[in-house]
């Protein structure tokens, strides 16, 4: 089990959300200096101790509306319209020097690769240090104190000895680690992750998710979690959004919208994923998704098995279906009452505490000036 680490949660008057993200419009400059819509009117908040999982396909806005809310604007993107609110602040509106003072320490970001997050000529301890001396003027054995309790709460083992190396002298799945030490260590209030487990092997990605979920518990921080694996969030998130061509399409309680999909594409998406019980031919979405926002018509229409004249001709809504679950679909009493074909996606149930649990364990034979790696970053759970 990881150790806990504390976190004091901000109070948001009038509701329990931490942030609260407002139409949300971003467009990227073009050549004749006209604007190329990319996300459109996005509507989400997040939730204290929660996650919420942000999925779709490449390409269909997730990171560019994330980065967004949190007040970031890759080169070339502007916000249109919107507002994205950390208690009494709009982000939106705030200029880099003062996003500066929040980013690391209100708002937290675990990019994709930890291999690019941290620099390899910087021993982890000087990388762990410097969020902590800079917003929290953290020094001498306070500061090494906060150090050690933040490894050992993402499970690295022997964090002393962790603080003096290098993050090439950790395998990936411990870089990533380190780079969830380093967004938590002072105390955010928002936890934004950025597809955390790209590049890792399957059984690495499920460890680091279930370290994410437990983390996200214990400490209370509100989390964006950003992934084109929905069979992933749906075992790790609390609430599911599903982002296609730069609108929500569907949103709501990760339960209701895995076990009772709304919008033709999240059906599409849950029929994708392959089915480990019961072998059969994979379902394949066709076409690809368009490289902007679609606004004169339903942006799914030229894949979707439900089309209609109408459907091509008319642009959904964002609505309500059931309490607390909202899909952008003409067609929703139909396709709520057909059963989905092929996979049901897995949703996160409550786990057995771990009888043993073996972390990231390598182990050496030396035989002179040799050395043998036998076993390297090998972990192991075992349950009731």
């Amino acid at each position: 089990m990881s150790a806990a680490i504390p976190v004091t949660q901000p109070e948001v008057e009038g509701s329990a959300s931490i942030m609260r993200v407002d139409n949300l419009t971003v467009g990227y400059v073009r050549g004749d200096e006209t604007d190329n819509i990319v996300v459109w009117e996005a509507d989400f908040t997040l939730e204290p101790g929660a996650i919420l999982g942000l999925a779709g396909e490449s390409g269909c806005g997730k990171s560019t509306t994330a980065l967004a809310a949190i007040g970031y604007r890759s080169p070339g993107a502007h916000v249109l319209s919107g507002s994205s609110r950390l208690g009494e602040l709009d982000l939106l509106k705030l200029s880099t020097s003062q996003l500066r003072s929040i980013w690391g320490k209100r708002v937290a970001y675990v990019a994709q690769s930890a291999v690019g997050a941290l620099n390899p000529a910087i021993p982890v301890g000087r990388q762990l240090a410097q969020p902590l001396v800079t917003h929290l003027g953290l020094h001498g054995q306070e500061l090494r104190a906060r150090q050690l309790e933040l490894l050992e709460a993402v499970g690295l083992p022997d964090p002393p000895t962790a603080l003096a190396r290098y993050p090439f002298q950790f395998s990936g799945g411990q870089q990533q680690r380190i780079a969830i030490a380093i967004a938590l260590s002072c105390k955010p209030e928002v936890l934004l992750l950025d597809e955390p487990t790209t590049g890792l092997d399957v059984t690495t990605q499920a460890r680091i998710s279930t370290l994410l979920r437990s983390l996200v518990s214990e400490t209370g921080v509100a989390a964006l979690y950003v992934s084109h694996d929905l069979a992933l969030l749906g075992k790790v998130a609390d609430r599911l959004a599903v982002m296609y061509a730069g609108e929500i399409v569907e949103i709501g309680a990760a339960a209701d919208v895995s076990r009772r999909p709304r919008h033709p594409y999240t059906q599409a998406l849950i029929a994708a994923i392959p089915n480990m019980d019961k072998p059969r031919n994979v379902a394949v979405i066709p076409g690809r998704p368009p490289s902007r926002v679609v606004l004169d018509a339903c942006s799914f229409a030229p894949r979707c098995s439900y089309a209609t004249d109408h459907t091509r001709e008319n642009h959904p809504e964002l609505l309500e279906v059931a309490p607390g679950h909202r899909a952008r679909c003409f067609r929703v009493e139909e396709i709520a009452a057909r059963p989905l074909a092929g996979s049901v996606l897995p949703i996160r149930e409550a786990e057995s505490e771990p009888l043993l649990d073996v972390i990231d364990v390598t182990c050496d034979y030396r035989s002179g000036r040799t050395t043998k790696t036998v076993l390297h970053s090998v972990s192991v759970t075992l349950r009731t």
